[in-house]
C-alpha cells in the first residue's frame, strides 16, 4: 500500500541520511580484532537481538553476515567506520567505490556528539536467499524499545513518535572470491566480534527497503519477552496517545551475540 511503501523509502532515507554525515577533526585509525569491545561509551547502552523465520539459521555465514552488516552500519553512526567491528571500515570504503552512480559521503559518523541511546533493538530476518552470487537478505527492525539522549547520556527520552516504530531493510551481498571467508564463530555473548566477520565478503546494496507489510504484522504478531510488554505501533494516523511501559526501556542480553 502506498503508506507503507512510503514509510519504507522515508525510513531508508532517514537511515542514510544518518549514517552518512560529514566530521571534522583527526579520526583514529580502523578497529583491531584483538582489542575491539563495543564502544558503549560513544554509543551508549544498547543491546541487539536477533530471530529468524523457519529454516534460517542465525549462526549460518550467510545471516552473520547480515547481522555484523547491520549492527556495524548502526554503530558507525556514533563512531564512523573506524571505531565500528573490526574490518567494516575496508568493507564500507570497498562498497563506495563500487557506488559510482550514487552520492555517498565518506564517513559515516554523524555530526551529533552527544547522541547516545539505550534498551535493545530488535531484528528479525524473513529472507536469505542466494540469487546466482548475489545473497538477498530481509529483515525487520524494532527500534520501539530504544531511548535516545542527546546530551552524552546524561538523561534519555523514551517517547512516542509520529512514525512507525518498526521498519524493512533489503542488502544484497557477495562473497568476495579474493580473499576467503570468515570463520563463523560460536557466541560468546559479547556485543561485537573481536574477529573481522566481512572476512570474504562484499556490499552490493545496502540502503533498500523490504517488505513494511510483512514487518509491521511481525511487530503486532510475534512472541515477546514478558520483561518488554507489548507496545503498540504508532503512526501519525493513530489518535490514541500511549505512555511508555516504562522510564527507560529494559536491555536485553545480546541475542545471539558474538
Amino acid at each position: 500500500m502506498r503508506t507503507a511503501q512510503s514509510r519504507t523509502v522515508a525510513c531508508a532515507l532517514a537511515l542514510m541520511l544518518l549514517l552518512t554525515g560529514c566530521t571534522t577533526g583527526q579520526k583514529p585509525g580502523p578497529a583491531t580484532p584483538r582489542e575491539y569491545a563495543f564502544p558503549t561509551d560513544k554509543v551508549g547502552d544498547v543491546t541487539s537481538t536477533w530471530t529468524a523465520a523457519d529454516g534460517i539459521d542465525l549462526h549460518s555465514p550467510e545471516a552473520t553476515i547480515v547481522r555484523a552488516t547491520e549492527e556495524a552500519l548502526s554503530i558507525a553512526g556514533f563512531v564512523g567506520e573506524e571505531g565500528s567491528f573490526p574490518g567494516l571500515h575496508e568493507f564500507w570504503n570497498d562498497y563506495l567505490d563500487s557506488q559510482q552512480s550514487v552520492d555517498l559521503r565518506t564517513t559515516l559518523e554523524g555530526r551529533d556528539k552527544q547522541r547516545r541511546v539505550t534498551g535493545t533493538r530488535d531484528y528479525h530476518i524473513y529472507k536469505l536467499d542466494w540469487a546466482g552470487d548475489e545473497l538477498i537478505a530481509e529483515y525487520c527492525i524494532d527500534d520501539s524499545y530504544e531511548a535516545g539522549s542527546y546530551d552524552a547520556g546524561a538523561t534519555f527520552d523514551w517517547p512516542r513518535v509520529s512514525i512507525t516504530r518498526v521498519f524493512s531493510r533489503k542488502v544484497t551481498l557477495a562473497r568476495d572470491t579474493t580473499e576467503p571467508p570468515a570463520p563463523v564463530r560460536a557466541p560468546s555473548g559479547l556485543r561485537a566480534p573481536t574477529w573481522n566477520a566481512f572476512d570474504g565478503w562484499q556490499a552490493i546494496d545496502l540502503f533498500r527497503g523490504g517488505d513494511f507489510d510483512y514487518c509491521s504484522t511481525w511487530y503486532n504478531t510475534r512472541d515477546r519477552d514478558p520483561d518488554r510488554p507489548y507496545w503498540p505501533q504508532y503512526s501519525s494516523q493513530d489518535p490514541e496517545y500511549r505512555p511508555p511501559p516504562g522510564p527507560n526501556p529494559p536491555i536485553a542480553p545480546p541475542t545471539p551475540g558474538w
